[in-house]
């Protein structure tokens, strides 16, 4: 448990610095790339779409992956 909330942390600070090299750079994401959209509430509403949706059938195989582990 400690080890994935350590992996978080450091995935946190990794997205942090990389933002700050971007930002630094003047480099930025555009609405052309990715599920990026050109306004904070399409990019909001895109990476929703993305979880609830095409992530159903992944969030059943993780289950089933550690119910196995259980046995």
């Amino acid at each position: 448990r400690k080890n994935s909330c350590a992996m978080k942390g450091s995935n946190s600070a990794s997205a942090a610095w990389k933002a700050v090299l971007m930002a630094l750079d003047d480099t930025a994401v555009t609405g052309n790339e990715g599920i990026v959209a050109h306004d904070v509430e399409q990019s909001i509403a895109n990476l929703c779409a993305l979880a609830s949706h095409s992530m159903q059938q992944t969030d059943r195989q993780i289950i089933e992956i550690m119910a196995s582990k259980a046995r």
